[in-house]
């Protein structure tokens, strides 16, 4: 069971790789959630992280000090 759900993971990191085939790597990653939802979710958190330190930390200096309709 642990050879088939790598190979699900696997290919479904493939499949949201490509801007085409997206669509096709939701509805695995739903099925994978689906069929072992600790792995998907241990897998879900640990991705969010890697994705975290690869591309910083949120920038709050975007959100506006003022509100829009001005002072």
């Amino acid at each position: 069971m642990l050879e088939v759900t790598f190979a699900y993971v696997v290919a479904t990191a493939v499949l949201l790789s490509f801007k085409s085939t997206r669509w096709m790597g939701a509805v695995s990653l739903f099925i994978l959630l689906n069929a072992n939802p600790v792995l998907g979710s241990v897998l879900l958190i640990l991705v969010a992280v890697v994705c975290y330190f690869i591309f910083g930390k949120p920038r709050w200096d975007l959100i506006r000090k003022r509100p829009p309709w001005g002072d």
